[in-house]
C-alpha cells in the first residue's frame, strides 16, 4: 500500500512539473520587432489594412507595417484626413497649441463616438490611438486586444496575442493609468483601473507609434 502511495505521489509531482514548465515556457509568436528599417522600402514588408487581416498574425509585427482605415504613421496629414473622410468618419482637428506649434491632433469619429486619435508632429502622423470603439471592426483575434480583462496583469489572452511586453506599469491597490509598452514593435496597451477590487477597465486604447529613437515614416 505504501507503495502505491508513494508512487501516486510522485505521479503528481511530475505532472505539477510538466504543468509548470508549460506555463514557464515562451510563447511562440511570429517574428517580432521593426527589425533593420535601413531596408530598401521595396524590400520591406507590405503594410496591411488592420480591420481585414489580424494585427497580431503580421509577421514582422511592426507597427510601422500597420495601417487602419488607411492611416499610418508617416502619413501626412492631408493624406490621413482623406483617407478618414472616404471611410465616412466625421474629422475634428484640435489646433497646434503656443506652446507646441508644430504639433496637432486630428478625432476620427463616427455617430458622436470616437474611433482614432491621431497625433502629428511637423504634418506627419506620430502616433495612432485606436480606441475600445474599434473592436468591432479590427481583423480576428485582435480585437480581445481591445477589451477590458486584457489590461489585466495575468492576462493570457494579451500574453498569447503580443508575448512579454518590453515594460509596464500597474497601480498598486488603488484605481489609476494602466500602460503595457512594446517597444521593438512599436505598440502600447493603454487604459484605466477603474475598480482595483473587481478589476473593471475603462477606455482601453491600443496606441501605435515609432518605436524608440525612430521618427521617420513610409
Amino acid at each position: 500500500m505504501m507503495g502505491s502511495l508513494r508512487k501516486g505521489v510522485k505521479m503528481c509531482r511530475l505532472i505539477v512539473l510538466m504543468w509548470f514548465s508549460l506555463l514557464a515556457a515562451p510563447i511562440i509568436h511570429a517574428q517580432r520587432g521593426c527589425g533593420d528599417l535601413n531596408t530598401p522600402r521595396s524590400q520591406r514588408t507590405p503594410r496591411i489594412e488592420i480591420t481585414k487581416i489580424d494585427l497580431t498574425s503580421a509577421s514582422p509585427l511592426c507597427s510601422l507595417r500597420l495601417q487602419v482605415f488607411g492611416v499610418y504613421l508617416g502619413q501626412t496629414q492631408e493624406a490621413a484626413k482623406a483617407a478618414l473622410l472616404t471611410e465616412q468618419f466625421e474629422v475634428r482637428m484640435v489646433a497646434p497649441t503656443a506652446s507646441a506649434p508644430e504639433a496637432s491632433t486630428m478625432d476620427a469619429l463616427y455617430e458622436q463616438k470616437e474611433y482614432l486619435t491621431i497625433s502629428f508632429e511637423n504634418g506627419k502622423a506620430i502616433e495612432i490611438n485606436i480606441t475600445d470603439e474599434m473592436a468591432p471592426y479590427l481583423a480576428g483575434e485582435s480585437r480581445l486586444l481591445l477589451v477590458g480583462n486584457s489590461l489585466h496583469p495575468a492576462s493570457l489572452t494579451r500574453s498569447r496575442l503580443l508575448g512579454k511586453e518590453d515594460s509596464n506599469y500597474y497601480p498598486t491597490g488603488m484605481i489609476g493609468f494602466v500602460i503595457y509598452r512594446y517597444d521593438k514593435e512599436g505598440l502600447d496597451l493603454t487604459g484605466v483601473l477603474a475598480n482595483a477590487i473587481q478589476f473593471e477597465y475603462r477606455m482601453v486604447t491600443l496606441r501605435l507609434r515609432f518605436p524608440p529613437r525612430i521618427r521617420t515614416g513610409g
